[in-house]
């Protein structure tokens, strides 16, 4: 049961406390992860959390999981902590591996940082090596493997290799009906948007957006067809589709200035004789 009145009563209690020595990295990590679920804004709570975090000497006593919900919450709740997120980001990079970060943590903390628009290099290209050493990607959800091209594309952080791993991964599924159209177009937003060539990847995700195109909302559409323009990938038979299948759409309205110009590129005589750089 959702109740704003309890969420506001306990986060003037807290953050008008002296301090939170009384709260353990469990407690804090819970309190600002149950506001962000909530959609219950308390940026004073917030604020004095994040506070208290970055004047701690040290974070040893915090766990992966921790930091993962800590700045994944604040993202969630738009707080601007640059001191917070430095604060964790530098703790991450100064350990020796990232071996007990579960799949999702990692997934989480990349969106974190793209989201708040916090740059930190060095914390995406520790994630990112970890990331590209193991062995395979099959403990990572298709949104987890999305969210995290999708974050690094949006941070503008350069890991090639990162997206070459992923790619191959997704690219040697047996199918992408796991992934849900988000997921699909949001990957290949994340590949066009870093510059990566994957024609496997590209070639893959088409066939199964073919397939499914009547469940894609029409920004999904508009990301997808402008990040084949973007790539130069020419593939008439998934232009075709989806301008069949906008044509047909009651929902034609609702396509964004965006999607009629990634449209005209498309099928523009130009993009036409472009071949696909596979």
């Amino acid at each position: 049961m959702h109740h704003p009145d309890l969420f506001k009563k306990v986060g003037d209690e807290i953050a008008t406390m002296d301090d939170l020595n009384s709260f353990n990295p469990l407690n804090l990590a819970n309190t600002v992860w149950a506001y962000a679920t909530a959609n219950e804004q308390h940026m004073e709570l917030f604020k004095k959390i994040g506070d208290e975090i970055v004047a701690m000497n040290d974070l040893k006593s915090f766990n992966p999981q921790n930091f993962s919900n800590i700045v994944w919450a604040s993202a969630t709740a738009n707080v601007q902590h640059p001191g917070l997120f430095k604060k964790i980001g530098g703790e991450i990079v100064a350990m020796n591996d990232l071996k007990s970060f579960q799949p999702q943590a990692l997934t989480n903390i990349v969106w974190a940082y793209a989201t708040a628009n916090v740059q930190h290099p060095a914390l995406f290209g520790k994630i990112g090596d970890d990331i590209v050493a193991m062995d395979d990607l099959k403990s990572f959800y298709p949104q987890a493997l999305s969210n995290l091209v999708w974050s690094y594309a949006s941070a503008n952080v350069q890991h090639p290799a990162l997206f070459k791993k992923v790619g191959d991964e997704i690219a040697a599924m047996n199918n992408l009906k796991s992934f849900n159209p988000q997921n699909l177009s949001n990957t290949i937003w994340a590949y066009a948007t870093a510059n990566i060539h994957h024609p496997d990847l590209f070639k893959k995700i088409a066939n199964e957006i073919i397939a499914n195109l009547s469940s894609f909302k029409p920004q999904e559409l508009a990301n997808t067809v402008w990040a084949y323009a973007i790539a130069g990938i020419y593939h008439p038979d998934l232009f075709e589709k989806v301008a069949n299948e906008i044509v047909v759409r009651d929902d034609f309205s609702s396509f964004v200035e965006r999607a009629t110009q990634c449209s005209s590129h498309i099928y523009s005589p130009s993009m036409k004789s472009t071949q696909s750089r596979g």
